[in-house]
């Protein structure tokens, strides 16, 4: 307690109660999901009412703005990573890789991931299927889940009570029906009104003692909560943006075409005959005198405002302002900065997505053991490098370096071939020894009858065949 001060505030930290709008926060994911969906009907239903009055006429412009940040920030699974895991034999080894491609782990990495950036956590979930060679993966928001958990602290959902999940299960054509995915300790089914289908078995149980389930969370939350409150800055912009767009629209088709003015004693007989159209000539009679009044709206004030927001969105989220909005105000030095602050924003992301692919590779193990392909896989460990796409530079420059990189020592040719390419360093191997002999394949086909090599036509030896003579 504090009471040193009759005039401070009395408070006492261990009674105290934080709510939490459960409605709202659904209603909000569902609408974050909507818009890196690019599904605008829905997100955008009612918003500009919201905030303009009368706004029957206006026209909205849709701009994907969260779909942007999310493809800009999620780039880990663009291109393939490179997966090296360590199990009790080799052969294991390569039947849990050759699982990992039949069942499209990347691609679903890389949504996983766009899903996270947009709810600041998500879900996977892993299940087995009737192919032996693959499981089936899900991801999840937070507005289709619900968990119950003894201890308020936990982080890991396969340490919880439940996990209740929302789940399709069935269509009329026009409508999909939901249901329910629940696991527990003991039990894993699916549930629609008095039906129950068993996820593991017929009988409904789970073989795995604990819930397959997977936490990526990009924030923490607050204590007591699993899941971290929702990014409402993506939001509040998104919808921002398609209200200001189109407002701004709706005032250059109202206000800049100009209005016809007509004064005088007689003005509102006259003003009765004119026909508003472009094609007449207005004849006036009496004391009537006629102009064109035209309008211009500070519209330029506007589309500054909306376009530092999202310059600094752009700068807190750690994306490219060239991303969002183009600009080429920024210095080389200032370039630098900011792409330094988005390397160690990229490598913040990576260390969490390194640890997801950890337990991915555990649930994985576990799922392909109670499934139909029966791999039993003992304390599988995984490590993943990440590759980007790079953009063009000067190839002799980036040989020289290489071959300067390599007399040292500091890297080789197969660890290049295998971050650019991704995949892995054995692969690599086969892939140069296969290029050098098409290469040297090549060569010897340039050689003539004595054995000398004729190098191939240049460009003025081509043209200068196809000329007539």
């Amino acid at each position: 307690h504090q009471t040193q001060d009759s005039t401070m505030p009395f408070y006492t930290i261990f009674d105290d109660v934080d709510h939490f709008d459960r409605v709202s926060f659904r209603a909000d994911s569902y609408q974050l999901e909507a818009f890196r969906q690019m599904d605008f009907a829905t997100a955008m239903d009612g918003e500009v009412g919201k905030v303009i009055k009368g706004s029957d006429n206006i026209h909205a412009r849709y701009l994907p703005l969260i779909w942007r940040v999310c493809a800009d920030k999620a780039r880990h699974y663009v291109k393939r990573p490179t997966r090296t895991f360590a199990t009790s034999s080799d052969a294991q080894a390569i039947k849990l890789d050759e699982l990992y491609a039949r069942s499209r782990v990347d691609r679903f990495m890389l949504e996983a991931q766009q899903k996270s950036i947009a709810q600041n956590c998500v879900i996977i979930t892993v299940e087995p299927t009737q192919d032996p060679r693959k499981v089936r993966l899900n991801s999840w928001i937070p507005a289709e889940v619900e968990i119950e958990s003894k201890d308020l602290l936990e982080s890991d959902l396969r340490n919880v009570e439940s996990l209740k999940l929302k789940t399709p299960v069935a269509s009329d054509g026009h409508n999909v029906h939901f249901g329910r995915r629940v696991y527990t300790k003991d039990e894993a089914y699916i549930e629609h009104g008095k039906e129950r289908i068993g996820i593991f078995n017929e009988e409904g149980t789970n073989p795995l003692g604990y819930i397959p389930a997977i936490l990526v969370r990009n924030v923490e939350p607050p204590k007591g909560w699993l899941l971290p409150r929702l990014p409402l800055d993506l939001l509040s912009v998104q919808i921002g943006l398609i209200i200001g767009m189109s407002d701004i629209e709706n005032i250059v088709r109202l206000k800049c075409m100009g209005r016809e003015v007509v004064t005088g004693d007689n003005a509102k007989f006259e003003a009765s005959k004119m026909s508003a159209s472009p094609h007449g000539i207005f004849a006036l009679n009496g004391e009537v005198s006629y102009q064109a009044a035209s309008i211009d709206p500070r519209i330029d004030r506007y589309l500054q405002a909306i376009e530092t927001t999202i310059k600094l969105l752009a700068n807190f989220r750690y994306v490219s302002p060239d991303a969002v909005w183009t600009s080429n105000s920024l210095t080389g030095a200032a370039k630098m900065i900011e792409r330094s602050d988005m390397m160690e924003d990229k490598q913040r992301s990576e260390t969490l997505w390194q640890d997801a692919e950890q337990d991915l590779v555990e649930l994985i193990a576990d799922i392909a053991r109670i499934g139909p392909s029966a791999l039993t896989v003992q304390a599988p460990t995984v490590r993943v490098n990440y590759h980007y796409l790079e953009p063009m530079t000067n190839d002799l420059q980036n040989a020289q370096a290489a071959a300067l990189r390599y007399s040292l020592g500091l890297a080789s040719a197969i660890e290049d071939v295998a971050i650019r390419e991704g995949v892995r360093q054995e692969e690599a191997a086969e892939m140069i020894e296969s290029r050098l002999q098409q290469y040297k394949d090549a060569i010897n086909s340039w050689k003539d009858s004595e054995g000398k090599i004729q190098p191939p036509a240049g460009i003025d030896s081509i043209a200068a065949s196809m000329l007539p003579r």
